[in-house]
């Protein structure tokens, strides 16, 4: 396995299973695991430039306070419709554009996100208008798409929702996802998840050079520490190596979680340098993960350890 498709895992948050099992004596079925790992703030509803005609649908999304992309009903046609989702396509049938567009300033951030999904669908270069204006939310939304639970940040879930519905063999060249991606190299806002996605559809630029550059030798970002390492190896050969070496050496970041410095590990090795010889054999010390791997034990003997 390549350690670096590990960095395409990065779908969200948490994976679980779908439901909880609840004492016989409580109750014989089965409740959604929305009741224990649901929204935690209390729900907004703004009813300001809320036409009457959609009253209903916009006070239900606020009720439900979440984002569902509507994956289970695609799986299940006979399950219960009772969603967020369900409410936005209701929503999106009765309104009209004009008013879709007002309900993107809406304060509860699930009529607003699907709101803006809707709008970009019919006018698509408003898309980086909408992405831009997400980015500036401060909070997360409570987000259920099948099994996959999770607090996300509301920008994540709009760019996945473009993403999804273009080819993967042309992510290149499409020009939105282009501009999108431009945003998210440069906004402080950009999630882990968002760069991840951006840096592995195309090369940029020299321009991006400087704000790449301070992403992984200020930040030490390790996405962008691999983006480097893979199309600018030889530019960036020592300063690389030092990063990367100064980032392994710390304790593991909650935020990027254990396979972000396995990935990196594999990187310095592919430098056959003697000097990385012993973070090499630290790093890979009762790691049994990394040790299962045949690319990383090549590497090892590659760098001069046999054991």
């Amino acid at each position: 396995m390549k350690f670096l498709q590990f960095l395409l895992l990065l779908i969200f948050t948490c994976l679980l299973n779908c439901k909880k099992e609840v004492p016989a004596e409580e109750n014989s079925y089965s409740t959604d695991l929305i009741d224990v790992l649901g929204p935690k703030e209390k729900a907004i509803f703004d009813s300001i430039n809320v036409p009457l005609s959609v009253k209903n649908e916009v006070r239900n999304i606020s009720n439900f306070n979440y984002y569902e992309s509507g994956i289970r009903a695609h799986d299940d046609p006979t399950a219960n419709n009772d969603s967020p989702f369900s409410e936005f396509l209701k929503l999106k049938k009765k309104a009209n554009l004009k008013e879709l567009y007002r309900l993107t300033f809406n304060q509860n951030i699930p009529v607003s996100l699907y709101s803006s999904i809707a709008v970009a669908e019919k006018i698509p270069k408003l898309t980086p208008v909408f992405y831009t204006r997400i980015l500036n939310i401060d909070k997360k939304v409570y987000s259920e798409d099948g099994c996959l639970f999770g607090d996300l940040h509301p920008s994540e879930i709009f760019y996945n929702e473009y993403l999804i519905n273009l080819d993967e063999n042309l992510l290149n060249q499409d020009p939105l996802l282009k501009t999108l991606d431009s945003i998210s190299i440069y906004h402080r806002n950009t999630t882990r998840y968002v760069l991840n996605q951006a840096l592995r559809h195309r090369i940029y630029p020299e321009s991006f050079q400087k704000q790449l550059e301070k992403m992984a030798f200020d930040n030490e970002n390790p996405y962008v520490l691999l983006y480097l390492s893979k199309y600018f190896r030889n530019r960036y050969k020592e300063q690389l190596q030092n990063t990367i070496v100064s980032y392994l050496s710390k304790p593991i970041n909650d935020e990027y979680q254990d396979y972000s410095k396995d990935a990196l590990m594999v990187e310095l090795m592919r430098y056959r340098n003697p000097k990385n010889k012993k973070m090499i054999e630290n790093y890979s010390k009762d790691n049994d993960m990394i040790n299962s791997d045949p690319e990383f034990i090549n590497l090892k003997e590659a760098n001069g350890i046999t054991e």
